[in-house]
């Protein structure tokens, strides 16, 4: 969170939980930091300083080319994927733990 504040650049932050997700949401409004919450259908990160995603939502063409354009445009920094361990420990439970590797 600090660091998307110092560099003035998106960080996205990939959590293979929704109620990860919602925790992440919490501490930002408690933080009073502006996020937004990658859905269906976007193929841009909107102007924030922190985008959260799900793993499902992560893995999809639209995020990838999201990370693309912010790159490109020189105001993406880094991707952060919390809870890394569970991509290893899920994969066999959840398909898009498996296509992870593709972001």
């Amino acid at each position: 969170m600090l660091a998307a504040r110092v560099v003035n650049k998106t960080f996205a932050v990939i959590m293979p939980f929704i109620s990860l997700l919602e925790d992440w949401e919490c501490c930002l409004k408690l933080a009073r930091l502006f996020y937004s919450v990658f859905k269906p259908g976007m193929c841009t990160f909107a102007d924030t300083p922190i985008i959260l995603a799900t793993t499902d939502m992560a893995v999809t063409p639209g995020f990838s080319e999201a990370i693309r354009h912010s790159f490109a445009n020189h105001i993406f920094e880094r991707l952060v994927i919390d809870k890394v361990h569970e991509v290893f420990v899920l994969k066999e439970f959840r398909n898009c733990m498996r296509n992870i590797w593709h972001i």
